[in-house]
């Protein structure tokens, strides 16, 4: 065996390299199987659902919440927080440097809301999973474990994304696999700037591997059918809308200005979160003129259009 080893790098002229380029491919080796065989191990030892905000026994609803590319699913959905009733729990599941890999998340939200359904009594209390943009991924692959979603901007499909974007990345797919192979433990650093309030980076492993779920992402037509509630931007620069629309054939729609996945313009955006909840009143969180009384200030996401449904998960 070790004869045949050798004969093979031998005629792949391994052996006629210095010895300086033959210890950096060795390197370069290592490097990326290694990391490719732990890659998955790593996104599960360090993925975990982070609580925001702690549900109490008065609450009405839980959030289960993922933000979308470079972003913090903790600090991504602050604009709501202000406007949920006080006994409401927030828990937002954070993305590993390690990868983006769909199946682990899933599983970590769904123990999540197993941990939150042996605190309280489940039937008193609506779950709600809570998505940004690539997020939708996850929270779509769980929609019959919440009785309610929302969805700013939800990238789920690849073919969502607007032209040439779509192509790009139907096509240049393999060349982000062998990238993000090539680079091996060296993809796992996080060194591009997210744009949160934690001011925490994200890993070219990371982002690499979100694209590729996105590109990867299949349909599912019995939940693409599903109620939703979908918050879409006038002019995203990203999605078709048009797509979007016609593939969520059962969801609330409504429209905000804010860019793609931003939620800076936040009267803008809750006005948005109100018309999907059924509620048709002006609201300025910003700049109240009149003194607007405690419980019009609330969402009450558990009115949501058609009535809970209770979840499926034990």
């Amino acid at each position: 065996m070790s004869t045949f080893f050798y004969q093979t790098i031998a005629i792949l002229g391994f052996t006629e390299l210095p010895k300086t380029w033959q210890w950096i491919i060795v390197f370069m080796v290592i490097n990326s199987v290694s990391a490719a065989i732990l890659r998955k191990a790593l996104i599960s030892a360090t993925t975990r659902v982070h609580t925001v905000r702690h549900g109490k026994a008065n609450g009405k609803a839980d959030f289960f919440q993922i933000c979308g590319v470079q972003n913090s699913s903790i600090s991504a959905f602050n604009y709501i927080l202000d406007h949920l009733h006080d006994g409401d729990g927030v828990y937002a599941l954070c993305y590993s440097n390690f990868g983006f890999d769909v199946p682990t998340y899933v599983t970590a939200m769904r123990k999540a809301i197993v941990r939150r359904n042996k605190e309280f009594k489940r039937l008193s209390r609506t779950t709600i999973g809570h998505s940004i943009s690539i997020g939708d991924i996850v929270i779509h692959k769980m929609e019959n474990n919440f009785d309610t979603t929302f969805s700013l901007n939800p990238c789920t499909y690849g073919f969502f994304l607007k032209e040439p974007l779509h192509t790009l990345l139907k096509y240049g797919g393999p060349l982000l696999l062998v990238s993000r192979f090539l680079l091996g433990w060296l993809g796992f650093i996080p060194i591009i700037p997210n744009f949160d309030l934690e001011k925490s980076s994200s890993s070219l492993a990371l982002l690499i591997d979100q694209y590729l779920a996105l590109r990867n992402n299949t349909r599912d037509l019995g939940d693409d059918n599903l109620p939703r509630n979908i918050i879409l931007s006038e002019n995203d620069y990203l999605l078709d809308n048009k797509v979007v629309r016609k593939t969520f054939t059962g969801a609330h729609y409504a429209m905000t200005s804010n860019p793609h996945g931003d939620t800076r313009n936040t009267s803008d955006l809750l006005k948005a979160y109100y018309d999907l909840c059924g509620f048709r009143r002006t609201f300025r969180p910003i700049t109240f003129e009149v003194e607007i009384p405690e419980d019009e200030k609330i969402i009450s996401f558990y009115h949501h259009h058609g009535g809970p449904k209770i979840a499926k998960l034990d």
